[in-house]
């Protein structure tokens, strides 16, 4: 069960099976006068402990999925449920809240805070939730990403995949029930790439955590539990025909 807010109306519904539900989500952007649907009626259940690969064309929505399953955004209709909380009934501060005691979100660009140590960068979303063992968590994280020497760094002194090693440490630092990538290798070379998703895939299977990675990595499928694949506004089951580096 997820973790709810502190505060705000009850966000408890009708609970479905799978830890993630989207119910026929629908998003839409207005663009001068015409709507454009990015994604359209989609329904998929994620279940607790699954590694789900997410894979579509540039454009295809695959970053707005995430940004709706993250809370971030609101889909145009339809809901979408994390362990029992409709995040689509909660008001943003509580989805902010929801989402900080909930999912851990890895970025392309690895969002590190650059005046702020690696340790530093792992502890501060902790100490916003109020865990209480910032420090311990922090040793604990890196040293499972092999960068236990490296706390008192500061994020520009590291390689580009050692400061995803950190960002990935730091989405697992607060025990999230979620783990979202979006395109967690963009920014790296295939070697290193290779590298940071191999620490990801053992520490994803060694905690047990769900997670939903967007990426166009193909090599991807065959650690994941199932592929999901974006395709004109619709979500269909099994591995695209295209290839797209």
């Amino acid at each position: 069960m997820a973790r709810p807010p502190s505060s705000g109306s009850d966000p408890e519904s009708s609970a479905p099976d799978g830890l993630v539900s989207l119910e026929g989500i629908t998003k839409s952007f207005r663009e001068g006068e015409q709507e454009r649907t990015v994604l359209d009626n989609l329904n998929a259940e994620i279940q607790p402990g699954e590694f789900v690969v997410l894979m579509g064309r540039s454009g295809a929505g695959k970053s707005t999925l995430l940004n709706l399953i993250s809370g971030i955004d609101l889909p145009t209709s339809g809901r979408v449920v994390i362990g029992g909380t409709d995040l689509t009934r909660l008001s943003e501060t509580d989805r902010t809240l929801f989402r900080r005691e909930n999912i851990g979100f890895i970025f392309q660009s690895f969002n590190l805070i650059s005046t702020l140590t690696v340790a530093e960068n792992i502890t501060l979303p902790l100490e916003l939730s109020g865990r209480g063992d910032e420090e311990a968590r922090a040793l604990e994280v890196l040293d499972r990403v092999g960068l236990a020497d490296r706390g008192d760094s500061f994020p520009d002194l590291l390689s580009g995949g050692e400061q995803q090693r950190v960002a990935l440490a730091r989405a697992l630092s607060a025990d999230p029930l979620l783990i979202l990538a979006d395109e967690p290798t963009g920014n790296l070379d295939y070697e290193t790439g290779q590298q940071v998703m191999d620490v990801l895939t053992e520490l994803v299977r060694d905690y047990g955590k769900t997670i939903l990675i967007a990426t166009h990595d193909r090599t991807l499928i065959d650690e994941a539990d199932r592929c999901l694949t974006l395709h004109g506004g619709k979500l269909e089951a099994g591995v695209p025909d295209f290839v797209e580096g």
